[in-house]
């Protein structure tokens, strides 16, 4: 429900806007590739700019609102599939206006077609 004044007015004034409930901190883990669900929904939002990229007028637009918007929010959100993760450590916190947290894979270049088990890219 939004913030409104004791007048049922919807709250103009920065003072009054600021009591507003802060929103959730995102969450991340810096070793995402290793669940299932944000592998794929990574997979997704590559796959989708590699389409969306060569269409030169509204093509990063509709990447925006119809991919990486909606796929970022259910990452991102606390409740999402970050929630196994152990989001108190240091590395896996978000700090605004800094990269994602990312610890790269043990072997990244494991070729899985001839060794299945090769790869540390393989979800828990």
């Amino acid at each position: 429900e939004p913030h409104t004044q004791n007048n049922g007015q919807p709250a103009t004034h920065p003072e009054q806007a600021a009591r507003t409930p802060p929103r959730p901190t995102p969450v991340w883990l810096a070793d995402w590739y290793n669940y299932p669900e944000p592998l794929i929904r990574i997979e997704a939002l590559w796959r989708a700019w590699e389409h969306l990229r060569l269409a030169i007028a509204l093509g990063l637009s509709v990447w925006y609102r119809d991919h990486a918007d909606p796929h970022l929010s259910v990452l991102m959100d606390p409740n999402g599939p970050f929630q196994v993760g152990d989001l108190l450590l240091d590395i896996n916190l978000t700090r605004k206006g800094r990269p994602l947290p990312w610890l790269p894979p043990e072997n990244p270049w494991a070729d899985v077609r001839t060794n299945p088990n090769a790869s540390t890219l393989t979800p828990r």
